[in-house]
């Protein structure tokens, strides 16, 4: 899929996510920031997670509890910020997480709240229904990077 680093340090697992998670490969993809995600099994310096951002916008790091499953799936469909499935949709975390497609079939709530921003996202999330697999073909990979190309345009 990607090129991205995934890190297992200690207790610690990190991961690229975001659209750097799904286009870095395309020669004209120029992201305005990174987004990495932490799991960590014993984490101090929170209780379920923490975000931290670069004051200049260019890195987001996303820092998480390791959970079951389950409880991501629960506390995603709890929240007020649907852009948060997006860590699922990258194969190497759902793998990670034991995240099959039957949890990702209970974001479908959580997909038709997705701002233009992310409608790239539902189109990875279909393709994995439609796909029965959490993988792409090169064109889903080409729609949802046209979808995200259109709403970044439209939003500069």
């Amino acid at each position: 899929m990607n090129r991205f680093t995934t890190k297992q340090d200690a207790q610690k697992l990190r991961f690229n996510v975001g659209s750097q998670a799904f286009f870095s490969g395309y020669p004209d993809f120029h992201p305005s920031d990174t987004d990495e995600v932490i799991f960590e099994t014993a984490p101090r310096l929170y209780r379920c997670h923490m975000q931290i951002r670069k004051k200049d916008g260019t890195r987001c790091l996303f820092m998480w509890r390791m959970r079951s499953a389950d409880e991501f799936v629960a506390y995603t469909l709890a929240s007020k910020l649907p852009m948060e499935m997006g860590k699922f949709l990258v194969p190497e975390i759902a793998e990670c997480i034991g995240f099959t497609l039957d949890h990702l079939r209970k974001l479908s709530p959580v997909v038709e709240r997705l701002d233009e921003k992310h409608a790239y996202e539902r189109i990875i999330y279909e393709a994995y229904l439609t796909n029965n697999g959490f993988f792409l073909t090169k064109d889903q990979r080409d729609l949802a990077y046209e979808s995200y190309r259109a709403s970044r345009k439209a939003n500069e």
